[in-house]
């Protein structure tokens, strides 16, 4: 009996002792598991930081820095340069350029690239430069009454010295015979006469009596728009100093 029960705690104990070794492995790869995330968790794992010691990381992190500030740049310098190129306001907040073959009036507003307003107009019956009184031409440079404009000689540009708008005058009153027969016609002139220093007696910008004349060559110099144009035109440049100054440039172009 006793040698029965011999045999069995013999193979108890001899069992438990091969069944310690599943639980120390165990404890032992939970133990792995640990150490790995403490290790994952502190970067050990990751890109090394950008240092000194790596050039390679330094200069891609310093051109991708530099590229958005040089796309800045370019478009800052397109900006003026198209602000630039519609010319010296002056000390006035609006500039003027006319194209007598494409028959537009555009108005620029001080620090905007693009026309603050764009108007058809009418120019004179005859092409290029006006030479001569009388001629029917509307003037792209000065003529001989110069006034007190600096640098305004006879024949020079107006895109280099731009003509000066030297009074704006009611002319809802007007009449004017333009020697087709017909006589002195009223409102020929619009409701307003935006009087240009160009050097020629007689140019200005004004309204019509004859809106199927704007978009084409049918003046005798002067620039003609519509009669409602001519009203928003006189109110946006008179804002300052009633008009006078803003500089006007007349070009073929």
């Amino acid at each position: 009996m006793n040698n029965y029960y011999g045999q069995q705690n013999y193979y108890r104990h001899r069992y438990r002792r091969r069944s310690k070794w599943p639980r120390v492995l165990g404890a032992l790869a939970v133990l792995l598991v640990f150490v790995a995330g403490v290790w994952w968790g502190t970067g050990l794992f990751n890109e090394p930081e950008t240092t000194p010691e790596n050039p390679q990381q330094v200069n891609d992190v310093e051109k991708a820095d530099k590229k958005p500030e040089k796309a800045k740049k370019v478009d800052n310098g397109n900006k003026e340069e198209k602000v630039a190129s519609s010319g010296s306001f002056g000390d006035q907040d609006y500039r003027i350029v006319i194209h007598k073959l494409s028959h537009q009036l555009e108005l620029y507003k001080k620090g905007e690239a693009a026309p603050y307003r764009v108007y058809s107009c009418a120019t004179a019956k005859n092409n290029g430069d006006k030479t001569r009184s009388g001629d029917n031409t509307t003037p792209t440079s000065w003529g001989g009454v110069t006034g007190s404009i600096p640098g305004a000689l006879p024949h020079t540009d107006s895109a280099k010295i731009p003509f000066e708008v030297d009074e704006i005058l009611y002319a809802g009153d007007w009449s004017h015979d333009f020697g087709d027969g017909n006589g002195e016609i009223p409102g020929a002139y619009g409701q307003w006469f935006i009087s240009l220093n160009t050097g020629w007696d007689g140019i200005g910008i004004h309204g019509t009596h004859d809106p199927s004349s704007i978009g084409t060559n049918a003046s005798e110099g002067c620039i003609r728009l519509y009669n409602d144009d001519i009203i928003e035109l006189k109110r946006i440049i008179s804002q300052k100093n009633g008009g006078v100054g803003v500089k006007v440039v007349i070009q073929e172009d």
